[in-house]
């Protein structure tokens, strides 16, 4: 998916977006799963304009406790 992201943005385009932490309740569902290390790999390219790491326990939209850790992402091609 990233490969297809990559070559969608032009260059001076701008990604935003979030990456599933290891730590996720939805880790273990089938859903692509990343370190912060494999994340800065993706990166390694782009100007990371923004990167930020959330991991706390919460809610899902509709009111279910899960713990979330998700990597926030805003960068430039």
């Amino acid at each position: 998916m990233w490969q297809r992201i990559e070559q969608a943005l032009k260059p001076d385009g701008l990604f935003a977006g979030h990456f599933f932490g290891e730590r996720d309740s939805w880790a273990e569902d089938g859903l692509t799963i990343h370190t912060r290390s494999e994340v800065e790999r993706l990166l390694q390219d782009w100007q990371i304009i923004d990167l930020q790491e959330v991991d706390r326990p919460g809610q899902t939209a509709v009111g279910n406790s899960k713990h979330w850790h998700l990597f926030a992402v805003a960068a430039r091609r």
